[in-house]
């Protein structure tokens, strides 16, 4: 409830308020990836407000060395200021943790698609779909990898198949 206390305040642009709040959350319970990518936001869309952003990165990483979220979180960041192959290498240690939830794998191929990886981020999707068939993000990243990568015979075979599986 915090972090969405602190996000709330953050999308009201008080970011100092939202910071302390999240700093307060990573203080509670460090495997809250999430709260330190939100924490490097505010600390970017408000400079001073809550230190350097990619040390709160840095910090998702090495407090929580084993989450393929936090690799993924830091891809990400890496993506964004145009450090892309930080942000493969990155995604690639993501992809020897556990991805055994659907929202970390799916953060991973999300990354991957970003880099145009999308070999890779079909072997990502394939074993997503083996596990979580079901998972509406699943097929909305199939989709992103069809349109990416401008194949028809993909779009319409994802788009029988996720229809097949969502019922």
């Amino acid at each position: 409830l915090r972090r969405m206390l602190a996000q709330s305040l953050y999308y009201q642009s008080k970011f100092g308020p939202a910071a302390e709040e999240l700093q307060k959350v990573i203080a509670a319970n460090p495997t809250d990836v999430l709260a330190y990518e939100l924490l490097a936001a505010a600390a970017e869309a408000a400079p001073g407000a809550a230190g350097e952003p990619q040390a709160w990165i840095d910090e998702a990483v090495s407090k929580n060395p084993d989450l393929a979220m936090a690799y993924a979180v830091r891809a990400s960041y890496h993506a964004r200021h145009n450090n892309k192959e930080q942000a493969a290498a990155d995604l690639n240690h993501a992809m020897t943790c556990d991805l055994s939830e659907s929202s970390a794998r799916l953060r991973v191929i999300s990354g991957l698609i970003g880099l145009d990886l999308l070999d890779k981020a079909r072997e990502q999707l394939q074993a997503l779909q083996a596990s979580h068939s079901t998972e509406l993000g699943l097929w909305g990243a199939w989709a992103d990898v069809a349109f990416k990568a401008r194949s028809k015979e993909e779009m319409r075979r994802v788009a029988a198949e996720g229809m097949k599986a969502l019922g």
